[in-house]
């Protein structure tokens, strides 16, 4: 479409008979021109924002066990090797490119480890809490069951016996 445009507005160019009519078509030229340079920038903005995300997601999957990771530890890691802005600024980068707070997508995260543990180990609720970085396991659980609408111990029972008959049904076929 912009290179259309631009084709367009130079075949007026090369068709105009007066220095009026082409000072005209300059400007109008000019103006798209810089909307095109604007439109640009705000996608190269745009796909920064994004590789600085992706790099706190990838930290997050990393350090997720460790119950201080928090939005300034990304902040430095990702400062160090990109020089962003500030930690409130990236911040508001992460809610508005993840649809989620670094606070929420780190809880997530931890939620997630927690539930494969519950459903590949019998490691007990409170020890399973803190190896995913949740030291207090009383709100582990709190958090658990509102994100998963059943305590741990019931997600474990639910889908360890899930496992089971699954696998017992692989075995017979």
């Amino acid at each position: 479409k912009s290179g259309e445009e631009l084709a367009e507005m130079l075949a007026r160019v090369e068709q105009s008979n007066s220095f009026d009519q082409l000072c005209s078509l300059s400007r109008e030229l000019f103006g798209v021109c810089h909307r095109l340079l604007n439109e640009s920038e705000q996608q190269r903005s745009l796909l920064r924002g994004q590789r600085i995300i992706h790099q706190v997601c990838e930290m997050i999957e990393k350090e997720y066990r460790h119950p201080g990771f928090s939005l300034q530890d990304a902040d430095y890691g990702v400062t160090a090797v990109l020089c962003t802005a500030t930690q409130p600024a990236l911040g508001r980068l992460f809610k508005q490119t993840a649809g989620q707070s670094f606070v929420e997508a780190l809880t997530a995260c931890r939620l997630k480890a927690a539930a494969r543990m519950l459903v590949e180990t019998d490691t007990p609720v409170a020890v399973i809490s803190r190896e995913v970085g949740m030291e207090n396991a009383s709100y582990f659980s709190t958090v658990f069951r509102k994100a998963y609408g059943m305590s741990p111990s019931l997600y474990r029972e639910t889908n360890q016996s899930a496992t089971q008959k699954q696998q017992e049904g692989e075995t017979k076929e």
